[in-house]
C-alpha cells in the first residue's frame, strides 16, 4: 500500500480469466476483478505477464506482488503463497475432439494416448496423479491455449485444462471440441496468491466480501458466463459473521440509557442488553467496540465492526449506505439547556445567535446546520454527545441538540441541572441496528426482534430502562400505518405463484429470477428495505395479505370486481393480456373465438384466464376444466386432454416460440387488456410509495431495460412514459413555492396567492391545458419534495446553481438579478456608498450567496455582521433599526419595497458580482422542460411575459434574462435553454431507434449527458445529411452531432469540438466472398456503394483502386445492406464504428480483415464562429476524466475507437505542461513561506524536482485546507501535496501516490506542565486542540475520546492558544510541531517524549481514479534510489522520518522510562 501500486503477475491466453481481446486490450474476469479491487484500495494496478512456471520465483524476488490468474489453491502451494479467500470454483476437465466421442469415454480409454496440458498447471498435476492418465503419452505445453491448439490440429488426442477455459471455447454442442462429462477430477478453487505471510491477503478478503454484498462480483461472473462457478463461493454477511462465531458491535460511549458504564465500570444500557439477547439467541459471542461516530460507516465497510447498535437513527440518506434492521424505538431530537436559562430560551427563535453544539456526524448536528433558526447560532463541534453535555454543563455553550432519550438519560444520571426545552417539536425518529449495505444478517436479527416483541422480552427491557412509552410507539405502528409497519420491519414480504416463467422462476442453478423478481427487488432497494419472496397458495392470497403473513402479491394479478374490493393496486407496469393457445396441428380448426364454442378448454385455477370463461360470450360455451396452474394447463394441451387453453401472454410466448414447440397462439382472438400490478392490503399507504418508485423506474429507463432483458418490450412499450406524460395525464401540475416571497409569490390583502411566478405558472399551465395547484414547501426540502412527487416543479425564485444541477433539471432562465444593498430612506445621507457602511451593522440571510458576497466585499466585510434566518427577518430587522443595511437579491428588494416596506430603498447594486438567474426546477431527467421551454419562448415572442414582468416591476430583470447576444452562440443556446442537434440516424451503434422507437446510441447518450451538464435540453432533429451545413448556418440546428468526421475541408463550414472517437473507413462484403475480396486491388472492378453525402464518397473517389470500381451511392444504410445481400453491390464502404454493428446483426456479412482506408476522428460540429465549443470541450474533458465516456464506449462496443482519443488525468496534466499543486502555506517545514516571503519546504522542493523530471512546470496554489478535496475534484488543483496524511476515509475519495515520508501524531504541551501531562491517561480530561481537517482530529477522537477538544483553522492559532494557557495540549504532526518549536517562536512549548498517538505517512493526493500517480510513483522511486529525496530530507532536518523503517503502522506505546526521561528534560530546560 505504501508503494501506491500492486504489481500483478498473470499468464496470458487463459480466457475467460486473463486474455487479450480482438482489439488487443487486456481483459477477462481476473483482470476486471483486480482493477475493481485496485480502485477500492485507491492504488494503481500494474499487470505483468509472467511465465507460469516462474511465478513463485517472480513473487519471491518481489518483481510482482501477487499472482492473480486462475491460480488454483493446493496444499503444497500453501507453503509458498498466502492465499486470499477463494473466489471461483474450478475443476480440471478432459477435452477431446467431438469426432472421438465414442472412442474416449473415461480415463481408462485414454491410457496410452497422446495427451497434453500446460506445464506447471493443475491439469498437469491431474494427469501425473491419475492411475490411467499417468500411463498416457504426455506432452507439456507452454500454456493451456497451446494445448488447445495442438488438439485442434490433431497433434494429440486429449488435453486436460481448466473448466473455465474449456467452457469459454466450447460454448455449445455444435463445437468441434467437447468435454468428457463422465471424467471427474477433484474440484478446485481459484484464489489470489501473495507472498507467504503477507497481510495483504486479509485486506483483499474484506474487499471480496464487500463486492459479494454490493453485487459487483455477481455482475462480473454473469458477464463472463461464470456464475455457476462463482455461486458456490458466495459468502454472505450472515455466513461471514456466523462462521466466526462472534459479532463486533460498534457503539458510541456514554449514551444513557442506551449504552453507558455503570458504577462498576460495566457496559450496560437498553441497546447493550438488547444486543446481547438477540445475538445470544443466535449463538454468537458479542464484542462491543467504541467507535468515532463520524467514522461509523467507514468502520462498518472496513469490517472493523459488523453492525452499529447505539441509538442509531434511521434516515433516507443512511438507507443508501447501510442496511437497517426493523426499528425498535421511537425518538425525536431535543434541545437541552441549563435550568438557570429556562426563562431565556423558550422557543426555537430564541436560539438564533447563541452558542450551540452537537456531536459530529449526529442528526443533531444536521438539524442545527439546516434549521432556519438554529443555523444562525454559533455552532461549536463536539466529538461525542458526552463532550457536548460537558460543554453545556461547564457553560462553554448555551444549548445542545441531542436525542430525547439520551437527554432524559443524562438528566437522570448526574446532570439534574440540565433540562429539555418543552414545546419545540421536531420530527419523530426511529432507532434501528445498522448493518453493511446488502447484508442478509438483517433477516436473522429481525426474526429475533419480532420474537422478543411477541414473547415480551423487549417490553421488559424497555420498562427496565424507563423507555416503555417510546418503545410502545413503535409497537403501535404495526396497528396504524401499513407504510410504517413495512418500513419499520425493514422488509417487504411478497407473495408469488410458483414458477411463472419469465415473471418468476428458478433458473438452472436454483436462483429465483424473472422480470417480477428483479422489478420488485429494485423497488425494495430504492426504498432501502429487503425483498422477501414467499410462495403462497393462490386461492388464499387475500387471507395471507390480510393476516400480514405477506405484504403484497405479484404475478399475475389483475384488477377484477372481486379483487378490487379486497386489494389495493399499484399502477400498472406491464400490459396483461390473455391469449388462446392451441396445438399447431389445429391451426386451421381454431381461428377465432366463435370456433372455440363447445371445445374442451382449460385455464389455471383462480387466474384471469379462468375469469374469461365466466364472462366471454364464446368461452362460456366451451367445455371448461380448471387446471391447478397455468403450467398444468399447458401440459394438458400437449397431452391432448384439452384442445385449447387460455393463459397469460408472457407464459404463452415462452412456450410457443421455441423451435421444437408444437403449440401456437391464435392471433385472431383478442380479449380486453389489463395491466400487471402489485396488490397491497386495502387502504395501504404503501401503494403511493411504491407508485412513485415505479414511475421513477419507468421514466429513468430501468423498466425498459428490464423488459428488453426478458423480451417483454411489446407488453411494456404501451405503458412507457416520461415525466411530461405523467404530469399531462393527471391533468395538473403541482408547483412548490417558497411561502411569502414578493414579488414572485405572496398573498395579497384578500389572502390570494399572487406574484410574477404565480401568474407566469398559471399562464403556462393554461397553454398546456392542465390545472395548476400551488403547494408551499420547506425550501431546504425542495429536492426531496420533487423526488417524492409531492410536487412536480419548484417555481418560486429558484436560482440556477452548479450545486443543484445534479439534483434538479432547470428550464430556460427568465429573470436575472444581482445582489443589492438596501437601507432605510431616512439614512440616505448617512449611508451613500459601501465605504460609509464599513462601520455599520449589516445583515444577510445565512448560508446564501448574499452572505458570502457581504463577507468578501472589502467594505462590507469590515461592518458588524449579524446573520438573519430569512429574508423577511432581514427586512423587518432593517425597518426596526436592528440593522443599518442588508444584502439581498434585487428581485426580493423590489418586491418588499413595493409591498409594505416603502420606507426602504436600494442603495446600490453590487455590479461587480455575477448575475444570478431564476429558472423552473423539475425532477432530474424530466422532459417537461422541453414543453415548458417552448411555451416560455412563445410567451416571450408574443409579449405575454413582458406584461407580467411590467406588472411586478421586474422589466429590467426580465429583459436582462431574455436578451440574446447575437455575437455569442453560447449565449443564444443557453438563453433558449436547449441545443437543437442535427442527426442523420445512420444506425447503430452511433445513432438509431431502439425497440421502443426512441433515438439512442453512443452519440445520442453522449449528447444528452453533455446537455445535462450544461443545464439545457438536447433536442434531436433528423436532417438531410447533404444539407447539414445549410441547416446549421440557418440556425435550424445548433450543431451536428453524429459520427461527424473532422476534415480540412469541413473546417470551412464547422467549428469542431475536441475529438471524442477515432474512426476509420472499412469495407463490408458478403462472407461468401471472403477469398474473392481481400484488399483494395481486388475491389477495383467490384460494384461498390456508400451513403450519399458521407465522407466515404470522397474516400472512394480519391483512392487509386476504389476509384476504378463501379460505384453507386445509396440513400440509407438499410438500402446498402439490402443491396449487398441481394448482390446488387459487392461491397459497402462505411465507417468502422457502424460496420461493427452491421456485421454483429448480419452473420452473412463480414469486414475485410485489416483493410482500413482512412484514419479519422469524430467531433461535434458547431457554427464556424461559435463560442460554445470551449464550454463543450470542458464537458468532454470532464466526461473523459470521470469515466462517463469510457463507460459509454464499453456499452456500445467502441472501446478500441475511444482509446486513441481518450484523455486520462495524466494526459490532461501533461498536455497542460504544468501540475497545479494545492498546498497549505502554514505547514513548515513541508510547505511554508520563508522570511523573504518565498514559498519553500520539503514538499515544495520535492514537487519541483518531480515536475522537472516529468518535463512540466510546478504551479503552486494555496487552498483552504478544509476544501482541499473539493478543489481537487473540480480541477482547480491537480494534486494535494502538503504533508497530506493517508487515511482509509481519504482513500475513498482520493488516489494516493506511493509514500514518501513517515510521520507521527504527537502531543505538544507547555514546558511548565511537564510533570502534569506525561501520559495519555493524564490528558484524558484535558482541553486539547488540533488543526481542522488534519489527522490530529482523528488521533484525539481515537486515543483521547474523553478530552474536551476544539479545532482551529491554523496550527499557529492552536499553538498560540496553548502558549496563552487557554488550552492544555495540541495534537499535530511531528514534522510541523518540531519546526514550530525550534524555528517558529514557540520555544516555551515541548513535545511529550515517548507518546506517539498514531504513526502515519505522507503521500501526494490525486483525483480518485487518476493515473497520474503511476507517472509520479516511478519518479519518486527513482529519486529514492539515486538519493535525491535523501538530500532534500537532509536540508530540512527530516532524515529521521524519511529514512524511517517503512513497515506497517503500529500503535505506539509509552516507554517504560517515560516519566524519568520527562523529568530529565525538565531539569535541562530549567
Amino acid at each position: 500500500m505504501s508503494n501506491g501500486e500492486m504489481v500483478i503477475g498473470f499468464e496470458n491466453n487463459k480466457p475467460p480469466m486473463t486474455y487479450y481481446d480482438d482489439d488487443n486490450f487486456l481483459t477477462g474476469f481476473d483482470i476486471e476483478f483486480a482493477e475493481a479491487i485496485g480502485s477500492k484500495l485507491g492504488i494503481d494496478v500494474i499487470f505483468k505477464e509472467i511465465q507460469w512456471e516462474m511465478k513463485e520465483t517472480e513473487l519471491a524476488s518481489k518483481s510482482i506482488d501477487c499472482v492473480w490468474s486462475s491460480l488454483t489453491v493446493t496444499e503444497p502451494r500453501r507453503n509458498i503463497f498466502e492465499f486470499t479467500l477463494p473466489y471461483m470454483y474450478n475443476k480440471q476437465v478432459v477435452v477431446i475432439r467431438r469426432s472421438d466421442a465414442s472412442k474416449f469415454t473415461d480415463t481408462n480409454s485414454l491410457s496410452g494416448v497422446k495427451i497434453a496440458a500446460g506445464i506447471s498447471t493443475a491439469g498437469e498435476e491431474a494427469i501425473l496423479s491419475d492411475t490411467f492418465l499417468s500411463q498416457s503419452d504426455y506432452t507439456g505445453t507452454s500454456s493451456q491455449i497451446e494445448a488447445f491448439d495442438i488438439l485442434k490440429n490433431g497433434l494429440c488426442d486429449a488435453i486436460v485444462v481448466d473448466y473455465t477455459f474449456a467452457k469459454y471455447f466450447i460454448s455449445n454442442d455444435k463445437s468441434d471440441m467437447m468435454i468428457i462429462e463422465d471424467i471427474h477430477f477433484q474440484e478446485e478453487q481459484f484464489a489470489v496468491g501473495f507472498r507467504h505471510g503477507s497481510d495483504m491477503a486479509l485486506k483483499l478478503d474484506n474487499l471480496f466480501l464487500n463486492m459479494i454484498l454490493d453485487g459487483l462480483l455477481t455482475t462480473l461472473s454473469e458477464k463472463y458466463n461464470l456464475y455457476d462457478l462463482y455461486a458456490p463461493m458466495i459468502l454472505t454477511d450472515d455466513d461471514y459473521i456466523m462462521n466466526k462465531g462472534k459479532i463486533i458491535i460498534g457503539f458510541q460511549e456514554n449514551l444513557p440509557p442506551m449504552n453507558y458504564y455503570d458504577e462498576d465500570d460495566q457496559l450496560v444500557g437498553f441497546d447493550v442488553d438488547f444486543a446481547k439477547e438477540v445475538f445470544g439467541d443466535l449463538g454468537l459471542d458479542t464484542e462491543f467496540k467504541s467507535i468515532i461516530w463520524d467514522e461509523k460507516e467507514t468502520e462498518l465497510n472496513n469490517r472493523q465492526i459488523d453492525c452499529i447498535w447505539s441509538a442509531l437513527i434511521v434516515t433516507d440518506q443512511r438507507r443508501e449506505i447501510m442496511k437497517f434492521s426493523r426499528v425498535y424505538m421511537s425518538d425525536t431530537q431535543a434541545i437541552l439547556i441549563r435550568k438557570s436559562d429556562a426563562s431565556k430560551y423558550t422557543d426555537i427563535e430564541s436560539f438564533s445567535e447563541v452558542k450551540m453544539s452537537a456531536a459530529t456526524g449526529s442528526i443533531g448536528e444536521n438539524l442545527i446546520k439546516n434549521n432556519p433558526y438554529l443555523s444562525n447560532s454559533n455552532f461549536i463541534n463536539s466529538l461525542t454527545i458526552e463532550d457536548s453535555i460537558e460543554m453545556l454543563d461547564n457553560g462553554d455553550v448555551d444549548a445542545i441538540v441531542i436525542d430525547y432519550t439520551i437527554a432524559l438519560g443524562n438528566i437522570a444520571n448526574g446532570y439534574q441541572n440540565l433540562m429539555v426545552v418543552e414545546g419545540i417539536d421536531f420530527d419523530e425518529e426511529h432507532y434501528a441496528v445498522g448493518f453493511r449495505y446488502g447484508s442478509d444478517m438483517v433477516i436473522k436479527v429481525n426474526e429475533i426482534i419480532n420474537n422478543m416483541i411477541t414473547d415480551g422480552r423487549l417490553e421488559s427491557l424497555a420498562r427496565k430502562y424507563n423507555l416503555f412509552e417510546l418503545y410502545n410507539k413503535i409497537i403501535d405502528i404495526d396497528k396504524k400505518s401499513d407504510v410504517d409497519h413495512i418500513m419499520s420491519k425493514g422488509e417487504l414480504i411478497i407473495g408469488i405463484e410458483e414458477d411463472s416463467l419469465v415473471m418468476s422462476y428458478h433458473d438452472n442453478i436454483g436462483r429465483l429470477v424473472g422480470f417480477d423478481i428483479e422489478f420488485v427487488t429494485e423497488i425494495c432497494s430504492r426504498l432501502g428495505i429487503y425483498a422477501v419472496f414467499k410462495n403462497i397458495d393462490w386461492d388464499k392470497k387475500e387471507s395471507e395479505l390480510n393476516d400480514k403473513t405477506i405484504d403484497c402479491i405479484l404475478n399475475p394479478l389483475s384488477v377484477t370486481g372481486e379483487t378490487g374490493d379486497n386489494i389495493d393496486f399499484s399502477i400498472g407496469y406491464l400490459i396483461h393480456r390473455q391469449v388462446v393457445v392451441i396445438r399447431k396441428s389445429d391451426e386451421s380448426k381454431f381461428t377465432n373465438a366463435e370456433s372455440l364454442s363447445g371445445v374442451k378448454m382449460s385455464a389455471g385455477h383462480s387466474t384471469a384466464g379462468e375469469n374469461l370463461f365466466k364472462s366471454d360470450p364464446y368461452l362460456t360455451k366451451a367445455k371448461y376444466t380448471a387446471s391447478p396452474s397455468q403450467n398444468e394447463s399447458i401440459v394438458a394441451l400437449e397431452k391432448k386432454t384439452v384442445d385449447a387453453i387460455v393463459i397469460d401472454y408472457t407464459l404463452a410466448k415462452i412456450n410457443t416460440e421455441s423451435s421444437n414447440s408444437n403449440l401456437m397462439i391464435v392471433e385472431g382472438i383478442s380479449f380486453p387488456e389489463e395491466q400487471y400490478r402489485i396488490g397491497f392490503r386495502v387502504g395501504s399507504e404503501m401503494v403511493k410509495k411504491v407508485n412513485n418508485v415505479i414511475l421513477d423506474m419507468n421514466i429513468d429507463g430501468t423498466l425498459a431495460t428490464l423488459a428488453k432483458k426478458y423480451d417483454l418490450v411489446d407488453i411494456f412499450g404501451p405503458l412507457k412514459i416520461t415525466d411530461a406524460d405523467y404530469i399531462m395525464r393527471k391533468g395538473k401540475m403541482i408547483i412548490g413555492y417558497n411561502g411569502e416571497y414578493p414579488p414572485l409569490s405572496y398573498s395579497d390583502s384578500k389572502g390570494q396567492l399572487i406574484g410574477f411566478d404565480v401568474e407566469f405558472s398559471k399562464a403556462i399551465c393554461k397553454r398546456l391545458g392542465i390545472d395548476v395547484e400551488f403547494k408551499m414547501i420547506i425550501w431546504e426540502e425542495k429536492v426531496t419534495e420533487l423526488k417524492n412527487r409531492n410536487i412536480d416543479c419548484v417555481w418560486s425564485g429558484l436560482t440556477v446553481s452548479e450545486e443543484l444541477l445534479g439534483s434538479i433539471k432547470f428550464s430556460r432562465t427568465y429573470i436575472k438579478y444581482r445582489p443589492v444593498v438596501v437601507i432605510r430612506k431616512s439614512d440616505v445621507l448617512n449611508y451613500h456608498d459601501l465605504t460609509s457602511l464599513s462601520n455599520a451593522k449589516v445583515s444577510a440571510v445565512s448560508n446564501t450567496v448574499e452572505e458570502k458576497i457581504l463577507k468578501s466585499n472589502k467594505n462590507l466585510s469590515k461592518a458588524i455582521f449579524i446573520s438573519s434566518s430569512t429574508q423577511i427577518e432581514a427586512i423587518v430587522g432593517l425597518k426596526d433599526k436592528i440593522f443599518d443595511g442588508i444584502v439581498i437579491n434585487s428581485v426580493s428588494a423590489i418586491g418588499y419595497i413595493s409591498n409594505g416596506y416603502p420606507d426602504l430603498t436600494i442603495l446600490t447594486e453590487l455590479s461587480d458580482e455575477k448575475e444570478e438567474e431564476y429558472a423552473i426546477g423539475f425532477r432530474i431527467g424530466s422532459n417537461m422542460t422541453v414543453k415548458v421551454n417552448k411555451l416560455i419562448n412563445e410567451m416571450i415572442n408574443d409579449g405575454t411575459l413582458e406584461l407580467i414582468a411590467k406588472k411586478y416591476n421586474l422589466l429590467e430583470n426580465y429583459k436582462s434574462a431574455i436578451k440574446i447576444n447575437e455575437n455569442s452562440d453560447l449565449n443564444y443556446i443557453m438563453t433558449k435553454g436547449e441545443m437543437i442537434i442535427g442527426v442523420g440516424v445512420n444506425g447503430p451503434p452511433i445513432s438509431y431507434y431502439d425497440e421502443y422507437g426512441e433515438l439512442t446510441g453512443f452519440d445520442t447518450e453522449f449528447a444528452k449527458a453533455a446537455c445535462s451538464k450544461l443545464g439545457i435540453d438536447a433536442i434531436f432533429k433528423k436532417i438531410d445529411w447533404t444539407k447539414k451545413e445549410e441547416e446549421l448556418r440557418n440556425k435550424d440546428i445548433d450543431c451536428v452531432w453524429e459520427a461527424l468526421t473532422v476534415t480540412e475541408e469541413r473546417q470551412n463550414y464547422f467549428k469542431f469540438s475536441s475529438p471524442y472517437l477515432s474512426n476509420r473507413q472499412t469495407v463490408i462484403i458478403r462472407s461468401s466472398d471472403a477469398t474473392k475480396f481481400t484488399d483494395t486491388k481486388s475491389l477495383s472492378e467490384a460494384k461498390l456503394t456508400t451513403l450519399l453525402g458521407a465522407i466515404t464518397e470522397k474516400v472512394i473517389k480519391d483512392h487509386p483502386d476504389l476509384s476504378k470500381a463501379n460505384y453507386t451511392a445509396t440513400i440509407t444504410q438499410s438500402e446498402a445492406i439490402g443491396g449487398l445481400k441481394n448482390e446488387s453491390f459487392d461491397a459497402f464502404v462505411i465507417d468502422y464504428s457502424i460496420a461493427k454493428a452491421i456485421i454483429a446483426n448480419n452473420d452473412d456479412l463480414m469486414i475485410i480483415n485489416k483493410l482500413y482506408l482512412l484514419e479519422e476522428q469524430y467531433a461535434i460540429g458547431f457554427r464556424v464562429d461559435s463560442d460554445i465549443t470551449e464550454r463543450v470541450n470542458y464537458i468532454i474533458l470532464d466526461m473523459m476524466l470521470d469515466g462517463t465516456l469510457a463507460t459509454l464506449a464499453k456499452k456500445y462496443g467502441l472501446v478500441d475507437l475511444f482509446e486513441p482519443v481518450k484523455i486520462t488525468d495524466a494526459t490532461y496534466i501533461m498536455n497542460n505542461d504544468k501540475m497545479i499543486i494545492g498546498f497549505d502555506g502554514n505547514m513548515a517545514p513541508m510547505t511554508y513561506y520563508d522570511k523573504d516571503g518565498q514559498l519553500t519546504g520539503f514538499d515544495i522542493d520535492l514537487a519541483k524536482a518531480v515536475c522537472q523530471r516529468l518535463g512540466i512546470t510546478a504551479e503552486f496554489k494555496e487552498v483552504d485546507w478544509t476544501e482541499k478535496e473539493n478543489e481537487l475534484k473540480i480541477r482547480n488543483i491537480d494534486c494535494i501535496w502538503s504533508c497530506f496524511s493517508i487515511t482509509e476515509k481519504r482513500r475513498e475519495i482520493v488516489k494516493f501516490s506511493r509514500v514518501y515520508m513517515n510521520n507521527k501524531q504527537i502531543i505538544v504541551i507547555r514546558k511548565s506542565n511537564i510533570t502534569k501531562f506525561y501520559t495519555v491517561e493524564s490528558l484524558s480530561n484535558a482541553r486539547i486542540s488540533y488543526k481542522i481537517g488534519t489527522l490530529g482530529e482523528t488521533a484525539i477522537k481515537t486515543y483521547l475520546p474523553d478530552a474536551i477538544f476544539q479545532g482551529f483553522p491554523d496550527l499557529e492559532d492552536a499553538l498560540t492558544e496553548l502558549e496563552k494557557g487557554h488550552i492544555d495540549a495540541v495534537v499535530t504532526d511531528y514534522t510541523l510541531a518540531k519546526d514550530k518549536i525550534n524555528n517558529g517562536g514557540f520555544s516555551d512549548l515541548m513535545i511529550i517524549d515517548g507518546i506517539e498517538l498514531m504513526n502515519d505517512q505522507y503521500a501526494i493526493g490525486f483525483r480518485f481514479g487518476s493515473d497520474m500517480s503511476k507517472k509520479v510513483n516511478e519518479i519518486i522511486k527513482n529519486m529514492t534510489l539515486d538519493g535525491t529525496i535523501n538530500e532534500i530530507a537532509k536540508k530540512y532536518d527530516l532524515l529521521n522520518l524519511y529514512s524511517h523503517n517503512k513497515g506497517s503502522s503500529k500503535k505506539s506505546i509509552i516507554a517504560a522510562f517515560l516519566f524519568m526521561a520527562s523529568f530529565f528534560v525538565l531539569i535541562i530546560t530549567v
